[in-house]
């Protein structure tokens, strides 16, 4: 009675092959093992929507920094059965005038992936001249992303100065 191999695994379960990471979650369970209805997930999916995700994007820039503060969001599509061979999935994070007024830049908020790939939506902040230090800037943005289904995410970005120190 000997061990031979013993393995760790790790792993997310996910309803759908596409996937949002980056951000902090907002609407995390209290138990993060709750069960979720699923009476309410199969209406859900029927009407082919999910309720939106709030996302928390947190950028510090560096006081007297010549280097812009920077966070991304990662937009995936797994190797699956369940994702039509031939539909892509794709993603648009809307990118308002409001974004642009509190000095964030987005690189790549539209796209499309196929199975197994991954795109990376870059976010960069500089802080504008009119800052109010004591009233840091918090714009939201919705990310949407189609596959089998359309899950919405509401992107928070939320930045501050931090000295140097």
């Amino acid at each position: 009675q000997q061990t031979a191999h013993e393995i760790h695994l790790k792993g997310a379960a996910r309803l759908h092959p596409m996937f949002v990471e980056g951000g902090v979650p907002l609407d995390v369970p209290v138990e993060s093992l709750a069960v979720i209805s699923p009476v309410a997930s199969q209406k859900a999916l029927e009407r082919g929507k999910v309720p939106p995700v709030s996302l928390l994007l947190l950028l510090e820039y560096v006081e007297g920094s010549a280097e812009p503060a920077r966070a991304e969001l990662t937009v995936g599509a797994m190797q699956s059965p369940l994702l039509a061979a031939k539909k892509a999935v794709e993603f648009s994070l809307d990118s308002g005038p409001e974004l642009q007024r509190a000095g964030f830049a987005l690189d790549g908020p539209k796209g499309s992936l196929e199975r197994g790939q991954l795109k990376r939506i870059g976010v960069s902040w500089v802080p504008p001249a009119d800052l109010q230090t004591s009233d840091p800037p918090l714009v939201s943005a919705l990310l949407t992303v189609k596959g089998d289904i359309t899950e919405t995410y509401r992107v928070l970005f939320m930045a501050r100065v931090v000295s140097a120190s």
